[in-house]
């Protein structure tokens, strides 16, 4: 086999993982939104997007009907995936977003402790080590 055809695996765009992220994280939301509110209030999903849209409409979202609803329901996943593509520029930028294994999610857990309000003492204070900053 010729060595300059090896087969090496081929990296994708960073878009396509930051349009990935936000489609996954939009539709886990939404579905958990739909979930919850629909048990626990019997809310219809019309009424679920509106209220997304009330964000930038105000209360004459939920007077839109379903053309308010889908204008919520594309607000939602633009706003997972900018938060999607927000996260990729600062991890392409901080290293410890980048590790994989299973200390990746407590050094994430530690930072958002770290800028949550309210947080431990010993959190904002910075005592958790430096390999959080």
């Amino acid at each position: 086999m010729d060595a300059s055809k090896s087969q090496l695996p081929t990296r994708r765009h960073p878009a396509w993982y930051v349009l990935a992220g936000g489609l996954v994280a939009g539709t886990l939301d939404i579905t958990y939104a739909w979930a919850f509110w629909a048990v626990e209030a019997g809310v219809s999903v019309q009424r679920i997007f509106q209220s997304v849209a009330a964000g930038l409409l105000g209360e004459t979202s939920f007077e839109g009907g379903w053309a308010t609803a889908a204008l919520g329901l594309a607000l939602h996943y633009f706003t997972a995936t900018t938060m999607s593509f927000v996260y990729y520029m600062v991890a392409s930028r901080v290293a410890l977003l980048r590790r994989r294994g299973s200390e990746e999610f407590e050094s994430l857990e530690r930072i958002c402790l770290r800028i949550e309000p309210g947080a431990p003492a010993f959190v904002a204070e910075g005592r958790i080590g430096d390999d959080v900053i």
